[in-house]
């Protein structure tokens, strides 16, 4: 069982809010609703969940956290029990954001015989991503004395879309009355909201 650390070490702890979990046989899901980062009011707070899967898969996913004060602090990312081999996303800065899911997958394993080829296929998933320039980096483990680790650079350009939503669609001011020294004004709130992944 992988440990988990979110928002800050798992030494500092938390206040607040619940901590729920179910069972199916598609996966474990643990649900930490409104917790808040000790130290800091209990009504600043996050929500999120961890999903184990059975095929090794993990995945994080936040709900509301833009509001905390402390989303500057985000770490995250899992490691094993005895602390000595894990894979970080982000330590102790801006990263995590409403809506946000971060998945674990298990690393593919293949074994090549001497003088063979085999293909790997690698997948980049831009459908949550804002426009921008991403990087990352491959590692390729292997047995070879010389080599025993390979980096391949990856870079992905996002070409992202704004996705403009208005309400109302319709606005009606009624009937309003001109007085001799005064104007009754008629008064709205459009909302303005970007759905999309550009500016």
């Amino acid at each position: 069982m992988p440990s988990f650390k979110w928002l800050a070490s798992s030494t500092i702890g938390t206040i607040g809010g619940t901590v729920h979990y179910k069972t199916t046989p598609e996966a474990f899901i643990a649900q930490y609703t409104n917790v808040a980062r000790l130290g800091f009011k209990s009504d600043n707070n996050i929500t999120f969940q961890i999903i184990l899967y059975p095929n090794g898969k993990i995945k994080i996913q936040y709900l509301n956290v833009n509001s905390a004060e402390f989303i500057n602090l985000g770490t995250v990312g899992i490691e094993n029990v005895s602390g000595t081999d894990g894979i970080e996303v982000v330590f102790n800065n801006y990263y995590i954001q409403d809506e946000l899911a971060i998945e674990f997958n298990r690393p593919t394993v293949r074994s090549v015989a001497p003088g063979q080829t085999v293909m790997v296929p690698i997948v980049l998933d831009a459908s949550h991503l804002n426009d921008g320039t991403y990087h990352d980096i491959i590692l390729v483990h292997s047995n070879d004395p010389l080599t025993p680790v390979v980096e391949i650079p990856v870079t992905l350009n996002v070409s992202g879309m704004p996705d403009i939503e208005v309400w109302p669609e319709n606005i009606d001011f009624g009937t309003l009355f001109v007085l001799q020294d005064s104007i009754l004004h008629g008064h709205h709130i459009v909302i303005v909201r970007n759905g999309g992944t550009k500016s």
